[in-house]
């Protein structure tokens, strides 16, 4: 019954009789919120305190970059729950740039960086009662810990999927001081079967062409355990009959990164990271120019990491802004939605990266950090089909313009459940950010921003661990 819960109330079909707006529905919007439109990211977030599981991972790390070491952002503490054999050791699994945040400012103060170290999938997440006292303070949480190996056997990646989102989500929903569940899940895992059909990014197996019940026959154990953990939050946090209102915000993140930033901590930041299974299997295939390229016509819609934590925390400001609308108002979350927002490019010529970029030898990364025996045998199906995202109702919410191919689409108003804030200095455009750093030329922009991947991982090595990244 789960699986077949739609996760994203934005999915829904739209009604010719119902009211619509355009791509930009600032002005459409129902009176009463639009001095909710006027705050900024910060603004909303300050003096709030944050708790981030998977805060030693790769989006973890990079969203505890951004909270402690932007100073446009104050919040009250970020709370990271990191395992580790002692609570030195968990400390020492943060980057070393961070980790001063973890001591006091002054006499009486706490400290901005707060690392207990627990585990998220055991009971009240494997903490000591102190520690999960100081938990419980959270306001927001933001899900990033899980793992994205794809070849993991069905029931252990349940484990490590499905019932680390439920364990997270229940915490959420039983914690009276946290008012705003963030679940960041991925924007697409699409993967043939090995009859030769295609199982796509939905929550229903309709036109899979295939039984998808048999777990034996799965190609990948990643998709099916993700969309589960997608259905969990949905249902935890979707009033139903005989539930009380539970005035939470609940939202589902899907990222779809290649690993490297453009600017923070440093460029090049997080290249080639094993999180990011396309940008392994890019690396591994080295090409000549007279080689056959890996498809060389299809683009994927990817996101430098510190631009995908910027939209992130964006839809998590609006998601928490929300508690600040009268219960009377549609969007308060006195009547929640758990919308599905995709952290993508967006799709089209002019947001998509190429795959026959990727693979010129001119920007090719010569030293895959991984092997590339059984790589492309994994992964070659993935990135040799075209991807694209229809990302249209979470550039409204990040209060960006359409894209060229979405000019003259609309959207009705009942579907748009969080109201775009005011962001006067935080990049979130992937598309704008990288036309002005690396040029506005249609090779050129995406051309110069892998060189510059490939100069970090050569300089790096072949092999080079967490650390050597994140400083």
């Amino acid at each position: 019954m789960l699986s077949s819960i739609i996760v994203s109330s934005c999915d829904a079909k739209s009604d010719d009789n119902a009211t619509r707006v355009g791509v930009a529905p600032v002005s459409s919007l129902p009176d009463g919120d639009s001095w909710i439109r006027n705050l900024s990211i910060q603004e909303v977030l300050f003096g709030t305190r944050i708790l981030v599981t998977g805060a030693a991972g790769f989006l973890g790390a990079a969203i505890l970059h951004r909270l402690l070491g932007d100073p446009s952002f104050d919040v009250l503490q970020v709370v990271a729950i990191v395992r580790g054999a002692t609570a030195e050791e968990s400390l020492k699994r943060i980057p070393s740039s961070l980790r001063h945040h973890a001591q006091p400012i002054g006499e009486g103060a706490i400290p901005k960086l707060l690392v207990l170290n627990g585990d998220c999938t055991r009971p009240n997440f494997g903490l000591e009662a102190r520690d999960f006292e100081e938990a419980c303070k959270a306001e927001i949480v933001l899900h990033c810990a899980g793992n994205n190996r794809f070849t993991l056997p069905f029931p252990k990646a349940f484990e490590v999927i499905t019932d680390l989102a439920y364990s997270v989500g229940r915490f959420s929903l039983l914690t009276s001081s946290v008012k705003t569940h963030i679940h960041v899940s991925t924007t697409f895992i699409g993967w043939y079967l090995p009859d030769g059909s295609l199982i796509t990014e939905t929550l229903t197996p309709d036109g899979c062409g295939s039984r998808i019940d048999a777990h034996s026959k799965h190609a990948n154990t990643y998709f099916e355990a993700k969309t589960y953990a997608e259905s969990f939050v949905n249902n935890l946090f979707t009033p139903q009959v005989g539930r009380n209102l539970h005035s939470k915000a609940c939202r589902i993140v899907r990222l779809a990164t290649l690993g490297p930033a453009v600017r923070f901590p440093r460029k090049a930041w997080g290249a080639g990271h094993p999180s990011s299974p396309v940008c392994a299997a890019i690396a591994a295939h080295v090409v000549g120019d007279e080689e056959q390229l890996i498809g060389p016509n299809v683009g994927l819609d990817i996101v430098p990491v510190d631009l995908a934590v910027n939209q992130i925390l964006a839809v998590t400001a609006s998601a928490h802004a929300l508690q600040r609308l009268p219960e009377t108002h549609r969007l308060h979350p006195k009547t929640p939605q758990v919308p599905c927002y995709h952290i993508a490019c967006g799709r089209g010529e002019d947001s998509e990266v190429l795959v026959r970029l990727l693979n010129s030898s001119r920007i090719k990364i010569k030293k895959p950090y991984i092997p590339a025996v059984n790589l492309l045998r994994v992964f070659d199906p993935f990135i040799s089909k075209n991807v694209h995202f229809d990302i249209l109702r979470t550039r409204i919410v990040l209060g960006l313009p359409p894209l060229k191919v979405d000019d003259f689409r609309a959207i009705d108003e009942e579907l748009l459940a969080d109201v775009p804030l005011r962001n006067p200095n935080l990049p979130v455009d992937v598309v704008t950010e990288i036309k002005d750093e690396w040029g506005p030329g249609p090779e050129e922009g995406w051309n110069g921003y892998l060189q510059m991947i490939r100069n970090a991982m050569d300089f790096i090595g072949p092999r080079c661990d967490w650390e050597a990244f994140v400083g």
